[in-house]
């Protein structure tokens, strides 16, 4: 028999990730459905931790140049706040992701509930 196993998150638990991680880990399902858009998806999980810290420096140095500068400490915990939000950010889809890469046997799907498709066959 298949289980079918329907998993909410948080998407602001900054241990999400480890709780999803744990979760998929355990079950270790073969078919994992993520509610989110291709393009969505995949804008996720090519934009790295790295990239988006670089952005924010770009936009700290902007402020520097319109003379709104931050102290060493006031820059230090932006970036440290900045990297903490930014690092559980998408772990719906980066979690995922990294278990089929583990797993191969596993499909990862994206379903976009605003797919007119599906709204038109729960609606039927």
């Amino acid at each position: 028999m298949t289980n079918l196993y329907l998993v909410g998150t948080v998407h602001t638990d900054p241990d999400g990730i480890e709780r999803l991680d744990l979760l998929l880990n355990e079950l270790a399902p073969k078919r994992i459905f993520v509610e989110i858009s291709d393009d969505r998806a995949e804008k996720i999980l090519s934009n790295t931790l790295d990239d988006q810290m670089r952005k924010h420096e770009d936009v700290i140095e902007r402020w520097n140049q319109q003379g709104f500068v931050l102290t060493p400490e006031q820059r230090a915990k932006l970036l440290n706040l900045i990297r903490f939000k930014n690092g559980s950010h998408g772990f719906e889809v980066r979690s995922p992701s990294e278990y089929k890469n583990r797993n191969l046997s596993t499909d990862v799907y994206y379903v976009d509930i605003a797919d007119a498709e599906i709204v038109k066959s729960v609606n039927d």
